[in-house]
């Protein structure tokens, strides 16, 4: 039986469909030329799965050099205000392959494509996707799905805020001034993430091997700031898996559905590749912990160790991240709870998944960066 809140969410909802049906009739035609803006993709060799968005209006530029804090409002304000094309008919194509399919009401699809020719090479690659609107001719773009080589002996699942990113997630304030008046040359990476990821992503073949995808709360309109960020600090690449900035049928994305929405993307990564254990790191202010902990009860054949970086505000909600990881170790998975990477990337090493040599780049960047506040 519907709860008060389940009716509550569906009238909102209506209510969000409607004022979108009303300001799509009111404008007519989608303002500005279209585009696809393609997210990357994942697969393996004869598969890929990835998400795009189609929009009006052109790009966000890049930054001016120097921005100050008034154009990086501007900016965000931008991100915020997309102008998405809703039930555009997508073309897509790849390996051989074609699909066809409608975006959502808020301009989203999601390409699922197999039996496609297989990727010849070795290590992580990209495999290109042909995309087009077929209702508007001339309007293309090419995406990309990384591609997971068999060789691969693990793939990282990590969060974003407060375990590669700054941001004090944790807090609603601090998190919302950071999200609005910084850009991706203005954000702070943890030290020691960039050198242990790539360390990850290397393992022990000393070349890109190791998938690493990250799994984020944040809305689908930080995207490109997150992909810059990543680009400039020298983090590896990887899919990211965000959510939809709104009201949805289900529930309020917005407000909630974190843990709900990371454990599924997670799920979803567990299910397209059966046959990748994972490594999953995160930090002790957004619940990472207790979502951890779930994934290892449900597949703690699937988890090869789970990291944790130690930023709990108060004794008690340490302890209470502590205790969720002696739950995790119980069922037989390694657990770290650290104030940085270096532990994790000691044990890491000691379980032969990164070179050795890789501690002292991680002790580096720690000491050299110095542990943010």
């Amino acid at each position: 039986m519907p709860t008060t809140q389940d009716r509550a969410v569906a009238l909102l909802h209506g209510l969000e469909e409607g004022w979108d049906t009303l300001r799509r009739r009111l404008r007519g035609a989608p303002r500005g030329p279209l585009r696809i803006e393609p997210y990357l993709g994942h697969g393996d060799a004869t598969r890929l799965r990835l998400r795009l968005r189609v929009l009006a209006g052109a790009p966000l530029p890049p930054p001016r050099p120097g921005a100050g804090l008034a154009e990086n409002l501007r900016r965000m304000a931008r991100r915020f205000s997309t102008d998405e094309v809703a039930h555009a008919r997508v073309r897509a194509a790849a390996g051989g392959r074609r699909l066809d399919l409608a975006a959502d009401e808020e301009g989203f699809a999601e390409i699922d494509l197999d039996g496609l020719d297989p990727l010849p090479g070795r290590g992580l690659r990209r495999r290109p996707v042909s995309l087009a609107l077929p209702d508007w001719p001339g309007v293309e773009a090419v995406g990309h799905a990384l591609v997971v080589p068999r060789e691969a002996r693990l793939g990282v699942v990590s969060d974003v805020d407060d375990t590669i990113l700054v941001t004090g997630a944790h807090s609603l304030w601090r998190n919302l001034y950071t999200s609005l008046t910084s850009d991706a040359e203005g954000r702070v990476a943890f030290p020691g993430v960039a050198a242990f990821y790539r360390a990850l992503q290397a393992g022990r073949a000393g070349a890109p091997t190791n998938p690493v995808f990250y799994v984020s709360s944040s809305p689908w309109n930080l995207h490109d700031l997150l992909v810059r960020f990543m680009a400039l600090h020298g983090i590896p690449e990887g899919p990211l898996f965000l959510r939809d900035l709104g009201l949805s049928a289900g529930g309020l994305t917005l407000k909630s559905g974190h843990a709900r929405h990371k454990l599924a993307a997670i799920e979803a990564l567990f299910a397209f590749h059966p046959n990748l254990p994972f490594v999953l790191i995160g930090d002790g202010g957004q619940h990472d912990a207790a979502i951890y902990a779930e994934t290892v009860r449900r597949h703690p054949r699937r988890v090869l160790a789970v990291y944790v970086r130690d930023i709990a505000t108060t004794p008690a909600a340490r302890r209470e991240t502590a205790d969720l990881l002696v739950a995790v170790e119980g069922r037989g998975v390694p657990a770290v709870l650290c104030p940085d990477l270096t532990r994790a990337a000691e044990h890491a090493a000691k379980a032969g998944w990164i070179e050795p040599e890789a501690v002292a780049a991680v002790r580096g960047e720690a000491v050299r960066e110095g542990r943010p506040s």
